[in-house]
């Protein structure tokens, strides 16, 4: 990284900092050449004139939506994996109120009615959108992004690498991830799919940009992918913004005049949002009555998350007698709920 490009950068992660806030998150830093090699000895040396050093939260995605929908059951709610939508039920004033749908193992289907339905179908909105009203015209914009999953002694255990201008624009990292090594992403316009595959140009993209930055010692290989996946990212065009074409990662809402309601695009570190403004906007579109004149997430704790501190694990070790990794792994995955996943395992 050129010197003059350092101010520009600091000056962004000092911003990230203070958006931060009080996170228990530590503040940025700037590392000098020598010290950037001691902390990341598999980093290139030759152009290297420094480093950043900033502090990010990270999370398993899919524990946490699987907490998540615990965590909805435990209020009430009525989970139903693998059931598709297979038309919309309208009133005889074409409001929507209910759906058919189908169980995709038993093929059995049946109706749900409702007072409204919302469709956070994430990049599969506009199926629904297009049960609606089958003019509508498409808002959502599938991106493919890859991840590949590489041997731990490629990153060091407590430290990453992030370059959010490659040749092509698009950011790569490299993380030390549940004892392994995570790095992508790619960003490519793909077809929908229920199940999207990690394709070997992506994942050899992956694999050309991480050599780049590792020294000729480290010689990463095409064998030392463990895994890859791909996922999609549902980018969108706001729909009541009729003269855009831009495509945006922040998440939009739309009430149809059927009043079925649409939130389309985000990402994780928005969900929270997303949910508050996708049920204020129900409580008005529905005329509902709750207890809480509006949505209440933010003091709301998922599944495994009321009694979690971070020295759990001690507790986990002592109780059940198992290795410290497995410790660890258990708490970070499940929370103050790892001790009964551990109470079903102690006998096998």
């Amino acid at each position: 990284m050129r010197w003059w490009v350092f101010p520009y950068y600091w000056a962004g992660i000092k911003l990230y900092d203070l958006v931060a806030g009080f996170r228990n998150l530590e503040s940025s830093y700037i590392l000098s050449k020598s010290k950037a090699l001691k902390q990341f000895p598999m980093l290139k040396s030759d152009q290297l004139k420094g480093a950043i050093v900033y502090y990010d939260g990270q999370q398993n995605d899919a524990r946490t939506n699987v907490m998540l929908a615990c965590t909805a059951a435990s209020y009430g709610a009525t989970v139903a994996n693998h059931v598709e939508v297979i038309n919309l039920i309208k009133d005889s004033d074409s409001k929507v109120k209910g759906a058919l749908v189908r169980d995709k193992f038993t093929g059995k289907e049946w109706e749900i009615h409702s007072k409204g339905v919302i469709n956070a179908c994430g990049p599969f909105v506009d199926q629904l959108r297009k049960m609606d009203n089958p003019k509508e015209e498409e808002i959502v914009i599938p991106s493919g992004g890859v991840h590949i999953v590489l041997p731990n002694y490629y990153s060091p255990q407590n430290m990453g690498l992030l370059d959010p201008a490659t040749p092509d624009g698009r950011v790569i990292f490299f993380l030390p991830w549940n004892n392994n090594t995570l790095a992508g992403t790619t960003d490519t316009k793909i077809e929908l799919t229920e199940n999207p595959k990690a394709l070997e140009q992506e994942i050899h993209w992956i694999l050309d940009e991480v050599r780049s930055y590792l020294s000729s010692d480290v010689s990463v290989q095409r064998g030392d992918v463990l895994s890859a996946w791909s996922g999609i990212r549902p980018l969108v065009r706001d729909p009541n913004i009729k003269e855009t074409k831009v495509l945006s990662r922040s998440h939009v809402i739309e009430v149809s005049k059927s009043n079925l309601i649409t939130i389309a695009g985000g990402k994780w570190t928005t969900y929270r949002r997303m949910a508050e403004d996708t049920i204020n906007s129900a409580i008005k579109a529905f005329d509902l009555k709750p207890i809480y004149p509006h949505s209440i997430t933010t003091g709301i704790k998922i599944q495994g998350g009321d009694d979690y501190r971070p020295t759990l694990f001690i507790k986990l070790i002592q109780q059940y007698g198992i290795d410290r990794r497995v410790a660890l792994h258990l708490i970070d995955s499940y929370g103050d709920r790892a001790f009964k996943v551990a109470e079903l395992g102690k006998n096998w």
